[in-house]
């Protein structure tokens, strides 16, 4: 309900659905929070980019509405010293994530949202009774942020639309959470896959160019997909030996230049002795090399498929 008055969308939910809640421009503590989670209640925040000048509510700061479901407690139960977690709800995603209680900010998609705004005590009511809001309040447009993951599909060319690009034939499809890695040489290969997981939303960026495939998600897609995973897992695994980038692209450049495998692991373990000084196992550096080669393979195939797409 893009652009609704607060007021206007209560009356909505009194109507329709017997249903209202108290809304305040405030954030809650967490005793609070706790008090109504533990009631079997959920609170929906409403959440403005903290770095964003324009007004609250006005196009191009809609804000975005979330919903806190859950908390967790520190270990030894002393929230004094150790804040507990929000578990929240993000609608664009379809799952939950996590967030400090005494976070000033959290990140979604690249923007730094502040809770600013609480629905809360959600109750029945009947539908001729009097609900209070705050009139300041109540005039404020409710959180209406689309996900920047919804991409537009556009439906075939007709004679009417050569283009097939008339607002009234366009289909949206949402995106889930996006997947991303990045190559030896920078590129970022992405991927987002629809919720009904028909459709791919696939970019490679270069120097931040984005180019930009929107697919169905048959066997090249998935991949696609399923390189990007092998890449962060495997960068992953080689970032845990903690050396520095000049070592990695050297190591890198000789398990490219040299496809024998026993060879490669030979004068990696030889590059290793003369720039780390040595130190590390014959079976560590086989293991290392395989990693090494891993995940060259899974950026050539990233960079395959999303070429096949």
């Amino acid at each position: 309900m893009s652009g609704v008055k607060i007021d206007d969308y209560l009356k909505v939910l009194q109507s329709k659905y017997q249903v209202t809640a108290d809304v305040e421009n405030r954030t809650l503590n967490f005793n609070e929070v706790k008090k109504e989670l533990d009631a079997g209640q959920m609170i929906q925040m409403d959440a403005y980019d903290q770095n964003e000048t324009l007004p609250q509510g006005s196009e191009g700061n809609e804000g975005h509405a979330l919903a806190i479901v859950g908390y967790i407690l520190p270990a030894d139960g002393d929230t004094a010293k150790h804040a507990p977690y929000y578990e929240v709800w993000n609608p664009w995603w379809g799952n939950t994530f996590y967030v400090s209680s005494k976070a000033s900010y959290f990140n979604l998609e690249g923007t730094q949202y502040k809770w600013t705004r609480t629905w809360h005590n959600w109750r029945k009511v009947g539908t001729g009774a009097t609900v209070q809001t705050n009139p300041a309040v109540a005039q404020q447009k409710v959180a209406s942020a689309v996900n920047p993951n919804a991409k537009p599909i556009y439906s075939k060319p007709t004679p009417f639309n050569p283009l097939g690009k008339n607002i009234n034939n366009q289909n949206v499809c949402n995106f889930g959470k996006p997947t991303a890695a990045k190559t030896l040489d920078g590129t970022v290969y992405e991927a987002m896959i629809s919720l009904d997981k028909s459709t791919i939303f696939a970019s490679k960026i270069v120097s931040s160019n984005p180019k930009n495939k929107i697919r169905s998600y048959g066997k090249t897609a998935q991949k696609f997909v399923s390189n990007i995973e092998g890449m962060i897992s495997t960068q992953v695994d080689i970032e845990k030996w903690g050396f520095t980038n000049a070592i990695l692209f050297t190591l890198f450049a000789i398990a490219q230049a040299i496809p024998v495998f026993n060879v490669a692991v030979d004068a990696i373990s030889l590059t290793l002795t003369t720039l780390w000084g040595g130190g590390i196992g014959a079976e560590d550096i086989t293991l290392l090399v395989s990693y090494i080669i891993n995940f060259i393979n899974y950026q050539n195939g990233a960079s395959s498929c999303f070429n096949s797409l």
